[in-house]
Order: structure tokens, then sequence, then C-alpha cells
């Protein structure tokens, strides 16, 4: 770990125990930061002191000298760039690097110290940025610095400062105590104060949970949006870069799926497309996911027990409960996770996971194909635990080709699904698709409609013609005009 002396502004290595106490910088990065090179050799000194950024170095050493502190670590300037092998255990790193600092210095560059501070700071672009997210949850203390460097609020941490706060820990700046931020903090960013004041352990929220404080950061590569995470779950992986953000994003998932029975990685859909994923392959998948909680094992029913869960290069080998006990080829049955998410009206409800049976090939445990709505699938029944192998568009292409999608819907299975499309993509349960109900009276215009028989297309390739919905307007005729032998004989290939 490098480290700059705050008099001398000279870099020096440390390692393992020999690592001295020490100030950090959090910041965002603008057009001219300096360089490790450009601090490190005499003879770049002067092109780094002319700058933007040396001024940023400079104040914040100079801060940590009043702190009484000798030396600060900034991400800019000490992390040598040039070594795949550096940068990779940096990045692996920072977590517990901004954990173990003595104080942490957030430099707010576009908040000014004068006027509404706390507008401000909702503003700011330090909020929107990937790596700062554990900037912000693991220091112990945090001061924020307005753009000239004036101390505007603090945040207190237990992490790693004991089992209490007590008043002569919050920080003095020039003898003036600053504000304490932290009901503007956990506005700002959705997360409970619990978390931020380390009163409960990151571990304790749960994985939906924190991927949703994620999901709607943002970083300059891709690939950071997954590496940014891997210390709030804290877990290591090589950095890869040009592998792009799905590659990077899936071998996060399957870092903490090795180490955490937390179902809740599979609690997740997308608000503006229907899914078939398995696994995520961003954080934003998580947006929905704010109010997802962790039923703990006390709070489980037999049906909802832990179980070891595995993945393959199929799919995720898993048991849970089934809310039907038989199914036939294409037939959509839910399975139960342990977990809860608030509906519209703010209730806590059970939440599972959509599946569409494909076949019983995998060594006697059948097999689903993972179908995510646009909305939570509730009301899911606890029925028996099945072993079960779920794939889907991201996994285990060799179940389901193209070739073979039309077949995955059973003939007495074809209505079923045409109308469970029509109430995704309508925005309804299907419950409300009683016999005498009209698609007019449900909301469906010619755009909507267009858009179902795009998606009855692209699922089952059955091709759906406006007149169809014209001639047969009501659920229970154009239920029955599903059945005839024009659908059934065209799905079998």
């Amino acid at each position: 770990m490098w480290l700059l002396d705050v008099e001398s502004l000279q870099l020096k290595e440390f390692q393992g125990s020999n690592i001295p106490e020490y100030a950090i910088l959090s910041h965002t990065w603008g057009a001219e930061e300096v360089s490790f090179v450009e601090m490190k050799k005499p003879k770049y000194r002067e092109t780094a002191e002319r700058k933007e950024g040396f001024s940023k170095i400079k104040l914040c050493c100079l801060q940590a000298q009043k702190d009484g502190y000798k030396w600060a670590w900034v991400d800019s300037c000490c992390i040598d760039k040039r070594s795949s092998a550096e940068l990779s255990e940096a990045i692996n790193s920072m977590f517990a690097w901004y954990k173990l600092a003595r104080r942490c210095y957030v430099y707010l560059s576009d908040v000014p110290s004068e006027g509404d501070v706390v507008e401000m700071l909702r503003k700011s672009r330090w909020f929107t940025r990937g790596f700062t997210l554990q900037e912000l949850l693991a220091p112990r203390q945090i001061v924020f610095f307005a753009q000239d460097w004036v101390a505007i609020g603090y945040k207190m941490s237990l992490r790693g400062a004991g089992s209490s706060l007590s008043m002569d820990m919050v920080p003095e700046i020039d003898k003036l105590p600053c504000i304490d931020f932290m009901d503007e903090l956990s506005s700002i960013t959705r997360i409970p104060e619990s978390y931020l004041t380390g009163r409960r352990g990151l571990g304790q929220a749960c994985i939906a949970q924190r991927m949703y404080w994620a999901s709607y950061r943002e970083t300059t590569r891709a690939e950071d949006r997954a590496y940014s995470l891997m210390g709030l779950f804290d877990i290591s992986m090589p950095v890869l870069y040009g592998e792009g953000l799905d590659k990077a994003f899936t071998r996060l998932q399957h870092q903490i799926i090795l180490q955490s029975p937390d179902q809740t990685f599979l609690a997740w859909y997308r608000s503006d497309e229907t899914s078939y994923r398995l696994l995520a392959d961003s954080p934003d998948c998580f947006r929905n996911s704010g109010t997802v909680v962790r039923l703990e094992q006390n709070a489980l029913d037999t049906g909802m027990r832990r179980s070891a869960f595995t993945m393959t290069n199929l799919g995720l080998g898993i048991t849970l409960p089934l809310a039907t006990e038989t199914f036939g080829l294409g037939q959509t049955t839910d399975a139960a996770l342990n977990c809860v998410a608030s509906d519209h009206d703010g209730v806590a409800r059970r939440i599972g996971l959509s599946l569409s049976f494909l076949h019983n090939e995998s060594e006697g445990h059948p097999v689903f194909l993972a179908q995510r709505p646009r909305m939570w699938v509730f009301n899911v029944g606890a029925g028996n635990p099945t072993g079960m192998l779920i794939c889907g568009n991201d996994y285990g292409s060799g179940f389901w080709d193209n070739t073979s999608r039309p077949s995955l819907v059973a003939e007495s299975g074809i209505a079923t699904r045409v109308l469970e499309i029509c109430a995704i993509e309508l925005g309804i349960s299907s419950d409300m698709l009683v016999e005498e109900m009209n698609f007019a009276e449900l909301g469906a215009d010619s755009l909507m409609l267009l858009t179902i028989r795009a998606r009855v297309y692209e699922e089952m390739e059955i091709s759906l013609s406006p007149l169809d919905f014209h001639k047969h307007p009501t659920i229970g005729s154009f239920r029955s005009y599903l059945a005839s032998d024009r659908f059934t004989k065209a799905s079998v290939t």
C-alpha cells in the first residue's frame, strides 16, 4: 500500500502490519488527476503541480496534518495503474483500506459551503458514482468538505470503532463541529441509518437490498459497476477489464453464491421488459428490490427451510417449494423464495420465481426456464420442496434453443400462456382475466395489442392478427379460439 507523507508529499510503500495510521480521500475524478508516476518521479513533479487535481491532494494532506495524521491515501496517485496486478490488488483491497483509515475526507467539488448546503448535497455527483458507495459505508469517520475545503458535515460509524459512539469522537475542524449528515445521507442513498452507523453489519442486509443500493450508480468503465461491489459482499475476484459488465457481474454473483445461502440474488425484475435470465446482468435489475427482506430460519415453515444450491454450466441446482406438484411440458408454476417484498400498499408478501417446465432430463430432476414478468410474483403457495435445475437465456441454452421453442408450450397450455402474457403486458393479475371481460375494458388499446402479439410471437412463435382480438373480444371467446385446432396443430413441430 502506497501512502503520501503529508508534509513532503512523497510516496512510500508499506506492507502488512507495518501500515501506519492514515487519513483517506474520497472524491469524484476530474479531467486533470495526478497519476502515481507524476507523483513518484521528481522529473514529473512540476507537471503534476500544474494539474487541477494536485490542489485536491495538497489540501487533503494539509487537513490530515491538522488532524494529527502523518500519512494520507488518495486513489488517483497512490495506485500504480501501470501494473495490472497492483491495480487488481488495490480494487480488491479498497473496502478494507477505507475501513482501516482513521478518518475519511469526502471532497464535494460541486457543493458550495454557503447557501442551502443540504439541497446542494442532494444534487452532488458523489452520490451517483459506483466506488463512492463503499467509500460511504466502510470508514469509521467521514468529514464532508465543500468545494472550497470548508467542512460542512460528518458521518460517524461503529464499524471498526468499538460498540458505542461518544461526543468526543465527533470530528472537530478548526474547533468548530460540523453538522451530522446521517439523516440526509440515508434519504439520498436510500440506505437505512442502521447500516450507515454500523449498528447493523452489512452482511445483515440481504443480497438484493445491497444490490439495490448500487442500482442507480454509474462508473466510467462498465466492469467497475461489478468490481466496486466486491467489498460490499466481502469477496475477492480477478479484475479483468475488457470482459464487459455482463461477465463481470455474473462472476460477482457466482462468488456471492459460493459463500451465502441467501436466495435474494434471484429476487429481481425489470420494469421495462420481461426477462428470461437466471442471473441479473447488471445492478440495474435490482432497482425494484429495495423492500426485499430475507426471511430468517425461525420464520420459515418446513417448505421454506434453507437448502444448498449450486451453479453449474447448465444452470442453478436448487431445492424450492413449488406451487403445483404436477406439470406438463411448457406449463408454468411458481417457486417460493425465502424472502418477502412490499406490495403497492406497503404490505410485506412472500415472493417467488415464475418457472416454465421443460423436461426431466437433469439426473431425474425437473428442468425449468426462469421467467421474469415486469412485476413481483406474489401469492406463492408453499408446496413440497422439490430439487430442480433452473436455466435461463444466459444459462442452459442446450435445453431450449430457438428451433425447439414452440414445443415448450403444450397443446393444453397455449391459451393459458397467451393469457398470462396478456396479463403481464397489461400489468394486471391473471385472476382479473374472467371469461366475460373484454380486452377494451382491461385497457388493451391497439398499441398494447401490438405489444402482446409481438411478445407471443417472440416467446411461442405463434402469429396473432389484430382481427383475432376483434373477432374474439372477450376473454372466454379468445380462450376458446386459442384452444382450436389452428393453434394446437401449429404448436407441434
